[in-house]
């Protein structure tokens, strides 16, 4: 996990972080509408710090990027992993957490390879790394999937059976799979030979 600028510093007193509110463990709304999570704490302990306040501003996670591009708010933390796109735009701080991409799917999916994917309904977020994840598949396994995309996780929508699978990082995965039950989500093994 990283957090980015279009700046080369941040300023000493960073007011506005952007967040999704939806990333479980990471940037989530409690009872209260608050936001808590790891990357909450990271920037309350960051501005602590450096005697400052924070303001952290809720947003879907597609308009992100454009937030930081526009200065509607100085910097983004949420579980955002920088590409080669994203790197000519922004800076990244240095790494604080390394996860990996998987698929989830329904129990009732069988695909045993990625080239098993093939056209199957595979639910993504616009402009993160999910979409990187199924080019690549895509590429490697000479395979198209159906992309639907979300502003936020699709989680639900694979345990509703309204698609096949999505894209999560593995932490999220897991902790999915704790909150809705193995008999209703599944993670694809990382290893990019076996989803089963």
């Amino acid at each position: 996990i990283y957090t980015l600028s279009l700046h080369d510093a941040l300023p000493i007193c960073v007011s506005r972080v952007g967040m999704d509110g939806s990333t479980s463990g990471f940037t989530v709304l409690n009872d209260k509408g608050e936001l808590e999570g790891f990357e909450v704490d990271v920037w309350k302990e960051i501005t602590k710090r450096n005697d400052c306040e924070v303001k952290f501003e809720q947003m879907p996670f597609s308009s992100l990027l454009g937030m930081v591009s526009d200065g509607r708010v100085d910097t983004v933390a949420n579980t955002l992993a920088p590409t080669e796109e994203r790197k000519e735009v922004y800076n990244f701080s240095e790494p604080y957490l390394y996860d990996e991409q998987n698929l989830m799917s329904s129990p009732s999916i069988q695909a045993r390879t990625f080239k098993d994917l093939d056209g199957l309904r595979i639910g993504l977020v616009p402009g993160s790394v999910d979409e990187a994840f199924i080019n690549s598949i895509e590429k490697e396994y000479s395979i198209k999937v159906k992309r639907v995309y979300f502003d936020d996780t699709a989680m639900q929508d694979v345990v509703m059976g309204k698609i096949d699978a999505c894209v999560q990082s593995q932490t999220i995965a897991l902790e999915a799979i704790r909150r809705f039950g193995a008999d209703k989500i599944k993670v694809a093994n990382a290893d990019r030979k076996s989803v089963v």
